[in-house]
């Protein structure tokens, strides 16, 4: 990428504007395979110097940089350093100009060929899953992304991570995985997060303490979240509370057979990779998520998947999954995270790789037809 050249020079857009009757999108319909001429897929970054960036999005920005030209006429993708990852009105990494400026990007053409990066859409109460973006024919990468917004085939499941997650593979601490860690853990199930008073998330989250045994099943939520958490205390809070305390999370977390992961405000939780990097079985309360990099993984070998109306038969329905499998499950947990998610980069490197594979596919298709 050319530092040196300032896209922020260039915004002036006169196309037509892109109509929502025209979705939704798939390759054959809304990209530019003529662009994809190089075997490499080559990427176009825009260069906005003066535009604040979250941690983590820089950090996506610096990653990409492996994969990046200078000419724009060379690229099959298009990058924007315009910050979309936060569209959470509320957060402080919201860049409201955001929605004003992807459209007038020089070489936007209504989205075709540009990676769209989303991880917080919605705010409360709602925290719908409608982005304040008109991303028009722009793939969309982003956690949290359900069965009934996801363009199959076109859009790409991300995981949700923090600023301090690994961000080169450099970086990786290697990991030996030994006979031990399949051993019979202490815990059976575990869960320790926010319980969420009220609005989406706290369904479930809120009868989670009529399973806790805190034996072999320890499933802790507290009140102590947001501001006016007081406001909405219930009856429960001071003991939920205390309770929480007792337990350490990390302790829980590698010495359970299982973890439980429901919703939570959004789909998409930190909580996910946490559980595959310890090789603990994840159990998804959590209706219509589209796993992250779903077309490149089974997550069936490694996941058990409920809705969130089983709740309570929960333990039943996981007492009854053979030792042989829940072997093989916690060994393929371990095995998607270090192929897929043990760095920013194996990440982006992997989402790389299912577009290759989709744009070859569609290479072959078109000069097969």
């Amino acid at each position: 990428m050319d530092q040196n050249n300032d896209d922020t020079k260039i915004f002036k857009s006169n196309k037509k504007n892109f109509k929502a009757k025209d979705q939704p999108c798939t390759l054959l319909k809304c990209f530019d395979i003529g662009k994809c001429k190089s075997e490499d897929l080559k990427v176009y970054i825009y260069n906005f110097p003066n535009i604040t960036k979250s941690p983590v999005y820089k950090n996506i920005l610096s990653v990409f940089k492996k994969y990046a030209t200078s000419d724009p006429s060379s690229a099959c993708l298009f990058v924007s350093s315009i910050d979309t990852l936060d569209q959470d009105r509320r957060s402080k990494n919201f860049v409201e100009s955001a929605s004003s400026l992807l459209p007038k990007l020089k070489y936007w053409n209504h989205g075709r060929n540009h990676l769209i990066f989303n991880m917080y859409s919605g705010t409360w109460p709602d925290y719908l899953e409608t982005l304040a973006l008109k991303t028009e024919q722009a793939i969309l990468i982003r956690t949290s992304i359900s069965d009934k917004t996801y363009r199959k085939g076109f859009d790409i499941s991300f995981p949700l991570i923090s600023q301090d997650f690994t961000v080169f593979n450099s970086k990786v601490q290697q990991f030996q995985v030994s006979d031990s860690i399949f051993r019979q853990k202490k815990y059976f199930l575990i869960f320790k997060g926010k319980r969420y008073l009220h609005g989406f998330g706290s369904d479930v989250r809120n009868k989670l303490y009529l399973l806790n045994n805190n034996r072999d099943i320890v499933l802790l939520t507290t009140c102590k979240h947001e501001k006016n958490w007081i406001k909405f205390k219930d009856k429960r809070c001071d003991e939920d509370n205390k309770n929480y305390e007792k337990f350490d999370y990390n302790d829980l977390l590698n010495n359970s057979t299982f973890c439980l992961i429901p919703r939570g405000r959004r789909l998409g939780t930190y909580r996910f990779l946490e559980v595959l990097k310890v090789g603990c079985i994840a159990v998804l309360l959590t209706d219509n998520w589209i796993l992250p990099l779903s077309e490149l993984i089974d997550w069936k070998k490694a996941v058990v998947f409920l809705k969130e109306k089983d709740l309570m038969q929960v333990p039943s329905i996981l007492r009854k999954i053979p030792h042989e499998q829940i072997t093989q499950m916690r060994k393929f947990s371990l095995h998607f995270y270090q192929k897929y998610f043990c760095s920013l980069e194996t990440i982006i490197d992997s989402t790389m790789d299912l577009l290759d594979n989709r744009i070859k596919r569609y290479r072959n298709y078109l000069f097969n037809s």
